[in-house]
């Protein structure tokens, strides 16, 4: 939603036109092969083995003798009446590839892509992805179109908008989806439920596809993850269910319901976990010598 003449010295439209609040991303760099390639520079610093990185990428490409590219201005020019059909430039997916490959190992990589052709940039991503985890999804095939929809009034991507609006548990506007995207009932959106929602939701002319590499990637979500040891769990979920439920029934957005549960777990670790030192360490008294015996009896066997 940036002016086409915008150069990066002016302001950008100020309100989201979901619902007319201020924009809350940030930007502070254009859309070149340099920005690009600044960007992963950036993240080759940054990336650690724990992290998840989440690319999203929107509008112009196609595919052609080379492959499946992504359309970009070679530059800004500033002032009304710039003919973009001049400035533009393709990044091939084997150029995307390459600057994959200069990240260090991570755990786990998100692609969504939206723009035409984008279904041919998947092979290259799951080969030069270094991260354990790889989920790909495209809106169209390669060599295919992506198509755009009018909702609330305005044009939109459609492929991207609902798959925005499964991860996010409401539409742009605030107004509830058109069904629940957690159909496997794991209490949580992943990529798989995003991707199988936009592909019922969006235009019917696109032409959805997915792949992924590693262990689950269709289980990656875009939200915070808890690890908790069993018991932990069990005394937590039994009585966090009927708050997550008003998630499930549009109530409550995903994101307000960590914020919640992020203000309040930390005095339930207070509560809880002392305690269950006391316990495991007496259950550790109690088997640990028998543990002991069986582990050696297969091991030392």
């Amino acid at each position: 939603m940036v002016n086409d003449n915008w150069t990066g010295s002016s302001a950008a439209p100020a309100h989201w036109p979901g619902d007319g609040t201020p924009y809350q991303m940030i930007i502070n760099g254009q859309g070149t092969l340099a920005g690009l390639q600044n960007a992963f520079a950036q993240l080759a610093k940054r990336l650690g083995p724990e992290d998840l990185l989440f690319i999203h990428t929107n509008n112009h490409g196609d595919t052609d003798n080379t492959g499946a590219y992504l359309g970009y201005p070679s530059a800004f020019p500033g002032g009304s009446g710039v003919d973009w059909g001049n400035e533009w430039v393709n990044l091939y997916a084997s150029t995307f590839g390459q600057m994959l490959q200069t990240l260090p190992k991570y755990r786990a990589l998100i692609t969504m892509m939206e723009q035409c052709g984008s279904g041919g940039f998947g092979p290259t991503i799951l080969e030069t992805s270094t991260a354990a985890q790889t989920s790909f999804a495209a809106a169209c095939v390669a060599g295919a179109s992506s198509y755009g929809a009018t909702y609330l009034g305005a044009p939109w991507d459609a492929f991207a908008y609902q798959w925005i609006a499964a991860l996010a548990g409401q539409y742009p506007n605030g107004s509830p989806l058109a069904s629940n995207p957690d159909t496997d009932g794991s209490f949580v959106v992943d990529v798989g439920d995003c991707f199988n929602y936009a592909q019922a939701n969006g235009t019917s002319a696109d032409s959805p596809n997915s792949s992924g590499a590693g262990a689950n990637p269709n289980k990656l979500v875009l939200a915070e993850e808890y690890r908790f040891i069993w018991f932990w769990c069990w005394l937590f979920a039994t009585y966090n269910e009927p708050y997550y439920e008003r998630v499930l029934a549009g109530k409550l957005t995903q994101t307000e319901f960590m914020r919640r549960m992020n203000k309040i777990v930390p005095d339930l670790k207070k509560m809880v976990l002392p305690e269950a030192d006391k316990t495991l360490g007496a259950l550790r008294h109690k088997f640990g010598p028998e543990m002991k015996r069986a582990l050696e009896a297969v091991f030392e066997e």
